[in-house]
């Protein structure tokens, strides 16, 4: 039984294929994330980076470089990630540069 936690807590309730496939791993939907629901605060986020906490470390142009890069897929989701995550962890937190 590859998934006895799993399978025991269902008593039974899985199909045999769900009980004896393979284990698979789950990704987040990060992309599609910044792209609908979290679009707006992560673009504010990345519009005002020159006015918090990073604007003296990062250039905002190249910043907006990076959200445009995101939203015509030329660039991964992680970096505008990596981008909206710092400026929220900074604010959150009270950083000053």
């Amino acid at each position: 039984m590859p998934k006895p936690l799993l399978v025991g807590a269902l008593k039974g309730a899985l199909p045999d294929e769900i009980v004896d496939r393979k284990k698979q791993g789950f990704t987040l939907p990060f992309e599609r994330w910044l792209r609908e629901n979290l679009r707006p605060e992560a673009e504010a986020a990345v519009q005002n980076i020159d006015r918090g906490p990073l604007g003296p470390l990062l250039n905002q142009e190249s910043v907006m470089q990076v959200w445009d890069d995101f939203l015509n897929q030329r660039t991964s989701w992680s970096r505008v990630w990596s981008l909206y995550v710092l400026q929220r962890w900074c604010e959150v937190n009270s950083v000053t540069a």
